[in-house]
């Protein structure tokens, strides 16, 4: 049996993720969790859709800011200072909170390629949640 255990440090927020064979354990304190879900975004599937269309809005704001530092509209520094301050732990964050939520949800990447018709299904519900119009997401005050 392989066991193998990954630590993350993101401020104060240790994220634990271990896999044992096929099994996957992610222990995590929920009232810990690090992205700031409106009032109205109760359950988990509304967590993932809001997850899956902030990583999306992260997605488009890193581009464009690519965008601008090609066109030097910003410096180097700038760029660098953005993805160290910016992105980058949001980045991870998002990922991490969208990969608890799939393994909390039963989305195994096993059960997925094993199971045709529950790929198409988890894919096409990926598609629809990045880009969701359900929330007004301000992507700078997504973490808390």
């Amino acid at each position: 049996m392989c066991i193998k255990t990954i630590k993350k440090h993101i401020g104060k927020i240790l994220v634990t993720v271990g896999v044992i064979g096929t099994a996957s354990l992610t222990q995590i304190n929920l009232s810990d969790l690090p992205v700031n879900y409106p009032l109205l975004v109760n359950t988990q599937i509304e967590q993932l859709e809001y997850s899956y269309r902030a990583e999306e809005l992260l997605r488009l704001e890193h581009n464009e800011m690519g965008r601008k530092f090609r066109e030097n509209e910003i410096t180097e520094n700038e760029w660098q200072r953005y993805l160290k301050n910016d992105f980058e732990s949001r980045s991870l964050i998002l990922g991490g909170e969208i990969g608890r939520l799939r393994n909390e949800l039963g989305y195994s990447a096993i059960y997925i390629e094993e199971n045709e018709q529950m790929d198409k299904f988890i894919s096409q519900q990926k598609k629809e949640f990045k880009n969701s119009t359900r929330w007004e997401i301000k992507i700078k005050n997504i973490l808390k």
